[in-house]
């Protein structure tokens, strides 16, 4: 079970992401690129959705980005500071499976 700060973070990465995502007409196509980075990471994912709330939604009640909040969380970073959609997932995975 993924604790009650956990969860808060997985939701406000979740909100952040779709905020960031809905100032995108072509969403879709960064969308893609952060599920092919999970990918890259391990972390396998199938979110669904017509709108980027929706979609991130589904993207972040997935249990395998809990890791990612946590690491929020310990790192004491905000998902508000980012700017970029791929930055809300890339500020928090291993450095060593970093790319751009």
């Amino acid at each position: 079970m993924v604790s009650h700060d956990v969860q808060q973070m997985l939701e406000r990465m979740s909100d952040r992401m779709a905020t960031l995502l809905s100032n995108d007409p072509d969403w879709r196509k960064e969308a893609a690129q952060i599920e092919e980075m999970l990918d890259w990471s391990d972390i396998f994912v199938l979110p669904e959705g017509a709108t980027p709330q929706v979609w991130c939604q589904s993207l972040f009640k997935t249990t395998a980005l809990s890791c990612l909040a946590r690491r929020m969380i310990e790192f004491g970073m905000e998902p508000e500071e980012f700017d970029r959609p791929l930055d809300v997932i890339l500020s928090v995975l291993p450095s060593s499976r970093h790319f751009d």
